[in-house]
């Protein structure tokens, strides 16, 4: 449960829309996000019941956010300063994050624990008119089928 509770904490804090890059190469995720709890149902192994992120940077290199969730009625943050360059960046606690852009409204992120191995992969995609995202979670298991959602994000500003 505890790797659990650290792969949705990292990966959920991990996106956000708004405006084109300054390139006009891949829409920017910065501002304010909020979980969509009417369109988000997560597996009962995934108690999130509030995820708050704010991405302060997606200049289409570089990204950074901050953010907030509440997971079994914890609260827990947690903040990424990386780059959409397919390399791992430090996530805390040992764990590492990659980022690399699949298309103009679509990047991928691989979160690895700190014992090297896969804790989660997501792809996120920006809606068109920039006021929704949404995440497709995978979480592998040892030995078993790995645990996947999706996620739903309205831009709060």
């Amino acid at each position: 449960m505890k790797s659990i509770t650290a792969a949705i904490l990292a990966f959920t804090l991990g996106i956000s829309a708004g405006h084109a890059h300054a390139a006009g190469k891949y829409l920017s995720w910065e501002g304010k996000w909020t979980l969509n709890k009417d369109k988000t149902h997560y597996p009962p192994q995934i108690p999130v019941t509030a995820n708050d992120i704010d991405v302060t940077k997606d200049d289409g290199d570089t990204l950074q956010y901050s953010g907030t969730v509440v997971v079994d009625g914890k609260s827990m943050n947690a903040s990424f300063d990386g780059a959409y360059d397919g390399k791992p960046h430090d996530a805390g606690g040992g764990q590492t994050l990659t980022y690399r852009h699949v298309s103009k409204t679509t990047f991928a992120s691989v979160r690895k624990g700190a014992d090297g191995k896969v804790a989660e992969r997501s792809t996120c995609k920006l809606s068109a008119g920039g006021s929704l995202f949404t995440c497709h979670i995978d979480l592998p298991q040892a030995g078993g089928k790995p645990i996947t959602f999706d996620e739903y994000f309205d831009k709060a500003s």
